[in-house]
Order: structure tokens, then C-alpha cells, then sequence
């Protein structure tokens, strides 16, 4: 009886190791969903207007099987007047990183994207349309707007995310999210 449930669970063991290791491809390099960290650099707030500051924030760096990383867009007003931007915090458009292949797209959970696979950041769908509607959200003097989104592989390019530099561009601003190999 014992044998029979040592044999079961190796072959149980044989079966999945597949879907728990997978963290390297045929040639030993880093395989596309093996877990990855993202950090963000280079925040400019050229190009927003006077008064308002970028930051970037990375609220949870981690991408893995289970879930990809997070990033907050957050514009502050520390100017003396309410300024009124072209944006919605509460449905923030997408962002896309300036190169697509290999490429990032930032999506709001208003977009509730759907994975090409189990742990393969990418979503199912090849392009997200952008409203053609002006937002006009005013931020008073000292309060911040933020901006959410998940990190995604950009839906034109082949596979998951790949560790790189990624120059992106928001309506307001410029940043960098580099993603490496844990």
C-alpha cells in the first residue's frame, strides 16, 4: 500500500515539475514567466503643466505566476493654483512603453484584461482603444492625483514580459520601468 502511494506521488511529482519549475528555457537562460522585478528611474515632469510634478511609484515590484507588479502615476499639484488635467483617476487610459517589441502597456483594472495563459503577463486582447473623450480633473494646490495600473506585456509583441528598460510616456510626463530577473 505504501508503495503504491510513493509511486503515485512521484509520478504526481514527475507531472507537475513542469508547472512549478519553469524558470529557465532549453539553453539555461531565464525563461518569459520566470519571476522578475520592476523599479522605476528617470521621472520627468517636462511637458506637464507649471505646477505639476510626476512621480512614479512602484507599489508592489514583484511579477511571478500569480500576479504581475504594480505601478502608481502620481501628479501633484504644488503650485498655487487648481490645474485641471486630462485624466481619470478612477478609469486611468492605458500607457504604453514608446518601443513595442519587446514593449510594456500599463492597464487600469477598468480594463480587466484577460491573460493569453496562466502566468504570462500579455493580454488576450492585441489593442486597447483609448476613449476619445477629454477628461478634466482638477487638482487643488497640494493634493495628489494617482493614477493605478498593472504591468503588462505589450499585446503586439511575441511572449511574456521580457526583462529590459522601458521608456514610457503618459499624457503628463516620462519615465523608465526596468525589469530584471530576480
Amino acid at each position: 500500500m505504501r508503495r503504491r502511494t510513493c509511486v503515485a506521488s512521484l509520478a504526481t511529482l514527475a507531472a507537475t515539475a513542469g508547472c512549478l519549475g519553469g524558470t529557465s528555457d532549453a539553453d539555461g537562460s531565464p525563461s518569459p514567466r520566470a519571476p522578475k522585478t520592476v523599479s522605476a528611474s528617470d521621472v520627468g515632469s517636462e511637458e506637464t503643466p507649471d505646477g505639476i510634478e510626476l512621480n512614479v511609484t512602484v507599489d508592489d515590484d514583484r511579477i511571478t505566476e500569480g500576479s504581475t507588479a504594480r505601478v502608481s502615476l502620481e501628479y501633484a499639484n504644488t503650485g498655487g493654483e487648481t490645474r485641471v488635467l486630462n485624466i481619470d483617476p478612477d478609469a486611468p487610459d492605458p500607457v504604453s512603453s514608446v518601443d513595442d517589441a519587446p514593449g510594456l502597456v500599463l492597464l487600469s483594472d477598468a480594463y480587466d484584461p484577460e491573460q493569453i495563459s496562466s502566468g504570462c503577463w500579455k493580454p488576450a486582447r492585441d489593442r486597447f482603444v483609448q476613449p476619445a473623450v477629454a477628461h478634466r480633473y482638477e487638482i487643488a494646490p497640494g493634493d495628489t492625483a494617482t493614477l493605478d495600473y498593472d504591468v503588462w506585456a505589450a499585446p503586439t509583441q511575441d511572449g511574456c514580459i521580457r526583462p529590459g528598460t522601458y521608456r514610457l510616456d503618459p499624457v503628463y510626463g516620462s519615465a523608465t520601468l526596468a525589469v530584471d530577473d530576480r
